[in-house]
């Protein structure tokens, strides 16, 4: 599905479909083929998205501009320039987005930007909705944008969806007025920590993190927040200084407690985030789940003749 927005209020919700992932799609237009991309072309603080899940008797909420997610977005390609490539401004707010087409020769330039709302597979049955609202405010498009830039809603719908648990996005600013900020979940499968401003090993606002768990605790320096950024792929220069802490996904980890310790001297207010994706349990949609998950095994068994009166697989 692909739903043309209108700068404004905008509010959807999606029933009785089945999707791997759900998120805007943004195409910035340059006016003219002269005009070249600037770093102020899409200015992600200036949209709000609000998401309110329904789903097996659970209900959960959860908002967000569109900054973190951005980001968020671009670490899960596993390309270590993505981040880089979006091509931030300093203050880490706007952006110009990955360039599809150069402008010159008579062509405009195109840029594209995919703004992840939920990820990891979603099916709503019965009386299961999610509501999304999306308001965007005057200067969401700036620079040098002609009046064919647009934005979408996307869903990329698929069968065979195994939903055990309910997946939502939480993008925690960091601000310039807590040092040691705290937040805990009941439970949750990624920990991310984000940031859209360049940045230099000596001007990391992340001094450390440490998560406590049921099961995992443990603690990272920024001299280990730098060495794991450069193994797993993240690195520094390209990314702007976002880590991958955990993604454990589809497992999860359970009482969560995350402690921060942040250099606020450091931070840019607006391009500083905490990523979590939270884990809620429902019983109910477990037991959905594992009665749809045996219906396709059975299904597909049978397509493939592997089904006797005698022998059930």
């Amino acid at each position: 599905m692909k739903i043309q927005l209108r700068q404004g209020a905008e509010s959807y919700t999606l029933k009785a479909t089945s999707f791997k992932k759900a998120y805007i799609l943004i195409q910035s237009v340059g006016n003219l083929p002269a005009d070249a991309p600037t770093l102020s072309d899409i200015n992600l603080s200036n949209i709000n998205v609000t998401m309110e899940l329904h789903q097996a008797g659970t209900t959960v909420t959860t908002s967000f501009n569109g900054v973190g997610p951005a980001i968020y977005g671009a670490l899960k390609q596993q390309d270590p320039t993505s981040v880089f490539g979006l091509g931030f401004n300093t203050a880490g707010t706007a952006c110009r987005g990955q360039v599809i087409q150069a402008n010159g020769a008579g062509k405009v330039y195109l840029n594209n930007l995919a703004v992840p709302l939920l990820e990891g597979g979603y099916m709503l049955k019965n009386e299961d909705y999610i509501k999304i609202n999306i308001n965007t405010t005057p200067g969401f498009f700036g620079g040098l944008n002609n009046v064919s830039s647009s934005f979408y809603l996307v869903t990329e719908e698929a069968l065979d969806i195994q939903q055990v648990d309910i997946n939502l996005p939480y993008y925690y600013p960091i601000t310039i007025d807590k040092t040691n900020p705290q937040f805990s979940q009941k439970a949750c499968s990624e920990i991310y920590l984000l940031n859209s401003a360049p940045y230099s090993f000596a001007t990391q606002p992340y001094q450390s993190i440490e998560v406590r768990s049921k099961y995992v605790n443990e603690t990272f320096d920024n001299f280990t927040l730098e060495t794991k950024s450069h193994v797993e792929g993240y690195g520094r220069i390209a990314d702007g200084g976002s880590n991958k802490i955990y993604d454990v996904e589809p497992s999860a980890l359970e009482d969560v407690q995350i402690n921060l310790n942040v250099n606020t001297s450091l931070v840019t207010n607006g391009a500083n985030w905490l990523f979590v994706s939270r884990t809620d349990f429902s019983s109910p949609l477990l037991m959905r789940a594992q009665a749809h998950n045996e219906a396709v095994l059975i299904k597909k068994a049978r397509a493939r003749g592997l089904m006797t009166k005698h022998n059930r697989y």
